[in-house]
């Protein structure tokens, strides 16, 4: 075997290990729930805070500018009609349907519990189904 065969070999075991960490991060990633440290929807005072690296608040969906808000199952997540904000895996999201706005009108999103963010937007007046 030549050396340029050896290294050939050691590339391709280093490429296929490399590969595998890879595919075990991510699984890591979706299964152990870390998706919600790196981004979020939270309830805030003015409307629904999304935050990113669990502080940083990129923006706030004002409760006047929600039209309604619909429960969907985990498979509704995929939908390519909505700016999917979805960060927990297999489990129930809501349909935000805003007042304007053309491809943002719909964003999906799949709060830690979604009761008590059904029962706050209905106490600021949003429409829940």
């Amino acid at each position: 075997m030549s050396f340029n065969s050896k290294l050939g070999l050691a590339m391709n075991t280093v490429a296929l290990i490399g590969a595998l960490g890879g595919i075990a991060l991510v699984f890591l990633v979706f299964r152990t729930g870390l998706l919600p440290l790196l981004y979020d929807a939270r309830i805030g005072e003015a409307g629904i805070d999304f935050v990113i690296f669990y502080y940083v608040k990129i923006s706030t969906l004002p409760y006047s500018r929600i039209e309604r808000v619909k429960e969907v199952g985990f498979l509704g997540t995929l939908t390519f009609n909505a700016v999917n904000f979805c960060n927990r895996s297999l489990t129930r999201a809501l349909l935000i349907e805003k007042k304007s706005g053309w491809y943002t009108r719909r964003v999906l999103i799949t709060p830690a519990n979604i009761d008590y963010f059904k029962m706050v937007l209905a106490k600021e007046g949003v429409a829940c189904s």
